[in-house]
């Protein structure tokens, strides 16, 4: 649905008119165009303890950007060390706020940034996004674990380096199909 708002302005015998609202798309970024600059060998964590946050989502089902009816966008591609990042989800479907994750590019693939104590469960909330919603993500290790649906048993294991990374959202569940389905984004955190 087009939404169309129009504001008259009319004085001294000149009239202005302004259009504003969604014309159709959804206003922000989905990813970068050209390649990473930066493209670390591995993410590795050294904590025997530790594994890495469950992704959530097959990789069949991931879309940039848009989803059926969904839309997720960024609101930079390109952001330094401890800038918030704001990414937006539009979507008439229902879903669950936490289902989220944060990975970074590397020569062995896209790889989730958090990392869990060994056999702790990681549950989600129930709170729904149908409609949209949106994160505000500092982008360091700290803003990434406060986040986090558990902030007390995640953390980013290592430190985050240069390159780029992708915010996946795999909550969304179509209301009449069932279908599950995963929408992500990229930018590029310069450490």
């Amino acid at each position: 649905m087009r939404r169309r708002t129009v504001l008259a302005i009319v004085g001294s015998g000149s009239a202005l008119t302004a259009i504003s609202g969604c014309l159709g798309g959804s206003k922000g970024n989905v990813r970068p165009e050209a390649n990473p600059d930066d493209v670390p060998t591995e993410f590795a964590c050294d904590d025997d303890a530790l594994e890495r946050y469950p992704t959530g989502y097959e990789s069949a089902n991931l879309r940039w950007g848009d989803a059926g009816s969904a839309s997720l966008r960024v609101d930079a591609l390109s952001y330094e060390y401890g800038d918030t990042t704001e990414i937006t989800l539009t979507a008439p479907v229902r879903g669950n706020a936490d289902k989220w994750n944060v990975e970074i590019y590397t020569e062995q693939g896209w790889t989730e940034v958090r990392a869990a104590e060994e056999g702790r469960p990681l549950s989600n909330t129930d709170e729904d996004v149908e409609g949209g919603h949106t994160w505000h993500l500092e982008l360091t290790e700290a803003g990434i674990v406060e986040a986090s649906r558990h902030p007390d048993r995640v953390r980013v294991c290592p430190d985050l380096v240069s390159g780029r990374y992708r915010f996946v959202y795999h909550g969304l569940i179509d209301g009449e199909t069932g279908e599950v389905r995963s929408v992500s984004v990229a930018f590029d955190v310069e450490v």
